[in-house]
């Protein structure tokens, strides 16, 4: 083996690149010829500079948001009608589906709409809607409205675009934004959220992980 091409196994062992076959038998030789191990510490001293990651304690705010989104799945899998958790990007619908079916009527009648609160406090409020009647056009300045649909489909037109939801989807409405919501099948089962924002930090904190 020349010297370059000594020095490129050494580079290329050092970082990991070689092939497990071209690996093992450069270790063998490691093991047997002292110089050469002697050039591998070498590299990997010059590199490590380069190589070494930097590493940073995570900021508190992303430790909270952590926690908080951990903390929301594990409420989900044990749904406990007293402390819900928040909608959020990553909610399962599935299991707010288990629990609208507990508590909607039998006879569903959807050109009635139907109502029932889930939460309500001075930071959350989740609100079982099935209904056929569009939602008008509003605006938000402090509560972040987000929801799910569990059955139907719906369009929502948001400033100057149209999302359309579909069972299984969810869509949060940014704030000061004009937005209304048409029904587009014979009706729709859903889930809406507001949290007021003036009083809170850890359900937005989780809303937005």
């Amino acid at each position: 083996m020349n010297n370059n091409t000594q020095g490129a196994t050494i580079l290329n062992y050092c970082l990991g690149l070689l092939d497990m076959t071209s690996k093992t038998e450069f270790e063998k030789q490691l093991q047997a010829d002292n110089t050469l191990m002697a050039e591998v510490r070498a590299m990997q001293e010059r590199l490590s500079p380069y190589i070494t990651p930097e590493i940073k304690t995570p900021a508190p705010s992303l430790r909270d948001k952590t926690w908080a989104l951990i903390d929301n799945v594990h409420r989900e899998k044990n749904m406990d009608m007293s402390n819900l958790p928040l909608l959020n990007k990553y909610t399962d619908c599935t299991a707010w589906d288990k629990v609208a079916k507990q508590l909607l009527p039998k006879k569903l009648d959807k050109t009635r709409p139907y109502m029932k609160v889930l939460t309500a406090n001075e930071r959350v409020t989740q609100i079982l809607i099935a209904t056929s009647d569009d939602f008008p056009e509003e605006e938000h300045d402090d509560l972040l409205e987000s929801f799910i649909i569990l059955e139907g489909e719906c369009e929502c037109h948001i400033g100057g675009q149209t999302v359309r939801v579909k069972a299984g989807g969810y869509l949060e409405i940014p704030l000061h934004t004009d937005h209304d919501v048409r029904i587009v099948s014979d009706g729709i089962i859903g889930i809406l959220q507001r949290i007021n924002l003036t009083n809170d930090a850890e359900a937005l904190s989780c809303q937005k992980g």
